[in-house]
């Protein structure tokens, strides 16, 4: 099971999505339909997505979670994410994930602690 919380950054084009529970494809591909069709998430033009508290699948679903969003996003949701979790702190996970982006087709990126990521994406914004 996947739970979510979506919170809006007051004054802000941003949301932060807290992800609670095992990410499986099946999950993630309902996970990101739900949010697809939830006003206050379309309206974001960046997100913080919040994984610290999940069970990261192996890398192959990564992969594939990455394909499902490249074909169905259509646009929809914020331009930019930046996926938190301490276990991308680890380097070689870091450097395994990077270039995602190109996958997907939007600016995406990967970090140990919310501060890397906010300041990720004040550049990118």
């Amino acid at each position: 099971m996947l739970s979510y919380l979506l919170d809006r950054v007051p004054g802000s084009p941003r949301c932060r999505v807290r992800l609670n529970g095992d990410v499986t494809l099946d999950n993630a591909h309902a996970l990101l339909a739900q949010l697809w069709r939830d006003p206050a998430y379309l309206e974001c033009t960046d997100a913080i997505w919040d994984i610290g508290a999940c069970e990261l699948p192996p890398f192959e679903t990564l992969m594939q979670v990455t394909a499902y969003i490249a074909r169905e996003k259509h646009g929809r949701g914020p331009a930019r994410v930046a996926f938190v979790s301490p276990a991308f702190g680890q380097s070689v996970l870091v450097r395994a994930l990077q270039g995602f982006e190109r996958l997907v087709g939007f600016d995406l990126n990967f970090f140990a602690d919310e501060a890397q990521a906010l300041s990720w994406l004040e550049r990118r914004g």
